[in-house]
């Protein structure tokens, strides 16, 4: 394998990529059944985000010290790490706060298979990125690329019979937006683990996003006078707090695992790997919807064309990480 790739990094991005699509799942859960409003969408976003992230610090400063020597040996404890550091860590976690506000949004609106389609188009941006700087050869990345950016567009399908229907909000929204942030963010935090061990630097990214997120939701829930619904929210705090801290051991793994998988490899050659959680994202929903009828909702797609397109998708997204690995 070329230099920047390694079986030991696909290795990585390939348990990241299923511990996110677990987290991705388990939050579709929790927005349809555990931290729900029967009139405001974003009330429950709202909540969600705040609990999350005081529940995700105590859950991180808990994990880290338990399991950060199994993803990352240079773990040696609790660091601050240099002002540089901090700094990237500082981006990385704002912009990973805006990307959190676009994929509960989702989760709220759709189904994990829809979620993790509408993300793909971050490998795109990052091979161009790579490319520039001289860390790839384009055209060695495009087929894969390619392969998966059709993958997600076909997982992401909602309706044909009627006319083909993908949603022009999740496109903007999760396709567009989220998937702009998610580039740049990645690339801070590359810059950021060359300065820092990967379980540190994820620890200080999560508190830069809890930070943003809490400043963004309280001026949003106080200049939309949703602050006493907000407020309200908390007597779903005890039903739901389990399922939360089973995200974060999720978000946990995934992030540290990609962390350390793009502190020695290409960014767009992981970012590739991880989205394989795509993939999983429709089995997920199927099994789960399955075994317990109407857990991510009563909005899933009934055609079973959709699906046979969606699994084509899935195919399309599993060879194009083949093809990748080789």
């Amino acid at each position: 394998m070329e230099a920047g790739w390694s079986a030991e990094i696909l290795l990585m991005a390939l348990g990241g990529a299923v511990f996110h699509a677990f987290s991705t799942s388990n939050d579709n859960f929790i927005m349809h059944h555990k931290i729900t409003h029967p009139s405001d969408s974003f009330v429950p976003i709202a909540f969600y985000l705040l609990i999350g992230s005081g529940v995700g610090i105590v859950c991180l400063t808990a994990y880290n010290p338990i399991f950060g020597n199994f993803i990352e040996p240079n773990y040696s404890g609790f660091k601050v790490g240099s002002w540089q550091a901090q700094r990237s860590a500082m981006i990385a976690g704002s912009l990973g706060a805006v990307s959190t506000m676009f994929y509960l949004w989702g989760n709220k609106k759709f189904d994990p298979s829809l979620v993790l389609g509408l993300s793909g188009s971050t490998v795109l941006f990052l091979s161009v990125y790579d490319s520039i700087k001289g860390r790839l050869v384009f055209q060695t990345i495009i087929v894969p690329v390619w392969l998966l950016i059709i993958g997600a567009g076909l997982t992401s399908i909602k309706r044909i019979r009627g006319g083909l229907k993908i949603t022009i909000a999740g496109l903007l929204v999760l396709f567009v937006g989220r998937s702009l942030v998610d580039t740049t963010e990645a690339i801070c935090r590359q810059i950021g683990g060359y300065q820092m061990d990967a379980v540190n630097f994820c620890f200080w990214r999560f508190i830069w996003q809890a930070v943003t997120l809490t400043i963004l939701v309280l001026i949003r829930t106080s200049t939309t006078k949703r602050l006493k619904h907000l407020l309200l929210m908390r007597k779903q705090l005890k039903s739901a707090l389990p399922w939360i801290i089973l995200t974060m051991f999720f978000v946990f793994l995934s992030n540290a695992l990609f962390q350390k998988a793009i502190q020695t490899g290409l960014i767009s050659k992981t970012r590739l790997v991880m989205n394989s959680s795509i993939a999983l994202g429709v089995p997920i929903t199927l099994v789960a919807n399955r075994i317990f009828p109407g857990i991510f909702g009563e909005d899933l797609p009934r055609q079973k064309t959709v699906w046979v397109l969606r699994a084509l998708g899935v195919l399309l997204i599993v060879v194009s990480v083949a093809l990748l690995a080789k």
